[in-house]
């Protein structure tokens, strides 16, 4: 395989190439003295928060509303997609057979829109604009086939008249606008390199886009962006090479301007998203590439702005049945790696600019949309992930820290199997508030699309420049309910907790147990000064199965030897076990009994339980 050893200031640092069949996992350093940028909002999303269990705007649907869960994860932006509402063949009227007509129309002829479209449309972006939320527009089409299985797309018919059309979409922006709406990107169709929504070619595509930009910007001036679908594939060679004539000659006015590049990112590894957008340069043999290149080489190469921004609009573990395994517990390293990567490359962190993720989707990946019309269910283990980044990260420790240890290997064999550790972390800005994100991804075995947690490994978590005093250590781990692959529900179970020293060299060694294909959540937070004034230790593990540890000199007390329990041992981890405090132990505080409620809204759930592995009571010892 092929190892990236990732850490230093980025994640995404290359530092050491090599061939090995697997990685001996070391330990994982957070620097809390090293604060390396923002902690980005890249985690938005495909639809909501209204949806339908229908893609058609129709009245016999009832939206499904999961505005509570999006204002509480601080979703940045919706992509209208797959849902309906937003979409022109249920906006515009006029008909040609089963296929639109634009010839002839005028867009701003109210007898050209459907009012009931429109009514949809205008509720899912008042819905996003109370939560906070951008409107992500994508002018064009869901997949829609009529009748089902008959393999006929009435509306991946190219429009049969361009500017109409490119006015039609400018009017829908302009018609939400005036109703009070944000609309500041527009996406022009979607995959229109796949026959079922684009019958066209490349270079009619192109045509399309440079209509409904310039429409657009003559419009509004340049307070809209329009992006283009990435064709840097083979269907789009030929608007590629239009593209580099074009961008490479001596007339600038004669130039495509592009405002941002939409590419879709469908993982079987996490760091295949790196690769794709700027990793892995692409050889040229006799002037034939030998793979698509990557994202910012084609801008290179055709002529681009090196800094063109990037706009995931859709990415998943996987495609199809592929991205339902992103709904266990096991599929979250996938989701956790895209969203720490496309933190790597985000503009505030160094010299990429992936600006935005959206996730596809929040239309039943995120949380359920429930056994009732107007229901919203228990959160999706994914849910439970965009609620610790959202909901929690980015509200209470917004600044992104340094993290070591983290690695990613590519079999040669098969691009799409591997070994990755990914991570990202963030502190308060008092800087007495760490939390981190870390996930152990490996599916170098049988199945390209692992669906259940692996083995633990004791792995050592050393926090380095934190406040001397105090602290507060806490460990859980996203699960699952073990159900159906495609329908399972999450739930966060704390593995280790406990308080412990921090002397004036400001370091930390906690022992965590992290298992393959999982995601674990450490928050460490400080609690207060030493205790008595003496040097505290610096060394204490807290794992499920044992609650061994060094005490320091007086002043500083942890938990000494203790064996692991049934609730820790007898599934193989994901207990936390307790015991009452001995003479010279430091018990367990009260504040951090209730430590997920710091979270607020995480894990939330309405209407079911299950059963919960037990948790340490104030007096009593974490594990």
């Amino acid at each position: 395989m092929s190892l990236r050893r990732l850490g230093g200031r980025f994640a995404g640092a290359i530092l050491a190439t090599a061939v090995v069949p697997s990685v001996a996992a070391g330990p994982i350093r957070v620097r809390a003295d090293e604060v390396v940028g923002p902690l980005p909002a890249i985690h938005g999303v495909n639809s909501g928060p209204l949806v339908r269990d229908a893609w058609r705007p129709d009245t016999t649907q009832p939206d499904i509303d999961m505005s509570a869960e999006f204002a509480a994860t601080r979703i940045p932006e919706s992509r209208l997609h797959d849902e309906g509402a937003g979409d022109m063949d249920a906006l515009w009227l006029p008909r040609n057979g089963d296929a639109l007509t634009f010839a002839g129309y005028d867009p701003a002829d109210d007898a050209n829109w459907n009012p009931v479209g429109l009514a949809a449309l205008d509720a899912r972006m008042a819905a996003a604009d109370a939560v906070g939320t951008a409107n992500y527009l994508r002018c064009g089409h869901s997949r829609i086939e009529i009748p089902p299985g008959s393999g006929n797309f009435p509306y991946a018919k190219i429009p049969d008249d361009f500017d109409v059309w490119a006015a039609a979409c400018v009017e829908i922006v302009a018609r939400m606008r005036a109703a009070g709406h944000v609309v500041d990107r527009i996406e022009v169709w979607n995959e229109p390199y796949y026959a079922e929504f684009w019958e066209g070619t490349a270079l009619e595509y192109l045509d399309l886009y440079e209509r409904t930009h310039a429409a657009a910007h003559a419009r509004f001036g340049d307070d809209i962006a329009v992006g283009i679908h990435s064709i840097r594939g083979p269907w789009g060679q030929a608007a590629s090479l239009a593209i580099q004539q074009r961008n490479t000659d001596a007339d600038p006015d004669n130039d495509v301007v592009v405002d941002f590049w939409v590419a879709h990112q469908y993982l079987r590894r996490p760091h295949q998203i790196v690769e794709n957008v700027y990793e892995d340069v692409v050889d040229v043999i006799d002037g034939v590439p030998q793979k698509v290149p990557p994202i910012e080489q084609y801008f290179e190469v055709v002529g681009l702005p090196p800094d063109l921004p990037v706009v995931v609009s859709e990415w998943n573990r996987g495609t199809g049945v592929g991205s339902e395994f992103a709904r266990t517990a096991a599929g979250l390293p996938v989701l956790l790696g895209g969203l720490a990567y496309m933190a790597d490359m985000h503009p505030s962190a160094g010299p990429h600019n992936v600006v935005m993720g959206h996730f596809y989707s929040a239309r039943g990946g995120l949380w359920d949309e429930g056994e009732g019309p107007l229901a919203v269910g228990d959160p999706r283990p994914a849910g439970i992930l965009w609620e610790l980044y959202g909901a929690s990260m980015l509200a209470t420790t917004p600044s992104r820290i340094g993290i070591d240890g983290l690695f990613a290997t590519e079999d040669p064999n098969d691009p799409d199997r591997g070994e990755e550790r990914v991570g990202i972390g963030g502190i308060s800005d008092d800087r007495r508030q760490l939390q981190v994100l870390v996930g152990w991804f490996d599916n170098r075995g049988a199945d390209l699309y692992v669906d259940e947690i692996g083995a633990a490994e004791a792995t050592e978590v050393l926090f380095v420049g934190l406040e001397p005093g105090s602290w507060e250590l806490s460990a859980a781990r996203i699960e699952d309910d073990g159900g159906p692959f495609y329908d399972r529900h999450g739930q966060l179970v704390t593995l280790a907790e406990g308080t412990f020293p921090v002397g004036p060299d400001g370091s930390l060694t906690w022992t965590v147990d992290l298992s393959r294909n999982a995601v674990t959540f450490v928050s460490a937070r400080w609690i207060g000064p030493p205790d008595d004034g003496g040097t505290t230790g610096t060394t204490g593990t807290g794992t499920e199965s044992s609650g061994t540890g060094s005490t320091g000199t007086p002043g500083g007390t942890m938990p000494g030897d203790g064996t692991g329990t049934s609730a820790g041992e007898a599934d193989g981890g994901g207990g936390c076990t307790c015991r009452s405090a001995g003479p010279g132990e430091a018990p367990v505080s009260p504040a951090h009994v209730a430590w997920v409620a710091v979270l607020g809204f995480v894990g939330r759930r309405r209407g079911r339980t299950r059963a919960r592995r037990p948790r340490c009571a104030p007096g009593d010892v974490g594990r």
